[in-house]
């Protein structure tokens, strides 16, 4: 494994860690369910980055597959819980109900389990982009005076932006690379890993806002 492979758990690990140890029963539901992924997501990664080196030929993308059917329920749930609109807390209903619909159809019929679905991680991430954008703008308008800097669910928000706005682009076209230019996935996985630090650098630093984030919404 690269040092940066090793950067990237130890900022999985960092949010997972700090996420666990700030957790209480106190916490909004919409923090609860971040927090609790983040445990798994760290699980399925060190999996990924240590035993498909021991294991020869071993496909960790199922893992990868079931990850984006919870991730992108998880943020939808988060969004619901912190926009103010209602016709957009309608839409992201509608999204929760027939997600996992598509997921199984595209899992199962159109893909494989076994094989990198750009389909799901093309809609579920623009659609969480969108979610992300909305609450920003939502909390940006605000007439209230909002400080940035201990609005956890903000920093969470920006993480989730930097990421995926980054990485739909390029692996919404994965299978399309592997097969024409994989020389050019190398060079596309380094700036997968360094959006993925950032964004759970971000998250760890959101989940010490905690105090902040319960007097808001208590």
């Amino acid at each position: 494994m690269s040092i940066l492979t090793y950067i990237y758990l130890a900022s999985l690990a960092a949010a997972a860690i700090t996420g666990l140890l700030k957790f209480r029963v106190s916490l909004p539901v919409h923090l609860k369910g971040i927090i609790l992924m983040m445990p798994y997501i760290l699980l399925v990664e060190i999996g990924a980055a240590f035993f498909r080196d021991l294991i020869k030929g071993q496909n960790v993308l199922p893992q990868y597959n079931i990850v984006l059917l919870i991730e992108f329920l998880v943020y939808a749930c988060f969004f619901k819980e912190i926009i103010i609109s209602e016709w957009i807390k309608k839409i992201i209903s509608v999204f929760m109900i027939l997600f996992p619909v598509f997921w199984y159809i595209s899992v199962f019929f159109i893909f494989k389990i076994t094989e990198w679905n750009s389909y799901i991680f093309l809609v579920g991430g623009t659609f969480t982009i969108i979610w992300a954008l909305i609450y920003c703008y939502q909390l940006l308008t605000s007439i209230e005076n909002v400080s940035l800097s201990s609005c956890g669910e903000f920093w969470i928000a920006l993480g989730i932006i930097i990421f995926y706005s980054c990485q739909v682009p390029f692996m919404g076209i994965y299978n399309f690379l592997i097969v024409n230019y994989p020389s050019l996935i190398m060079n596309f996985q380094v700036g997968l890993q360094v959006t993925n630090i950032i964004m759970y650098s971000l998250f760890t630093y959101a989940f010490l806002c905690k105090k902040t984030i319960i007097m808001k919404y208590s």
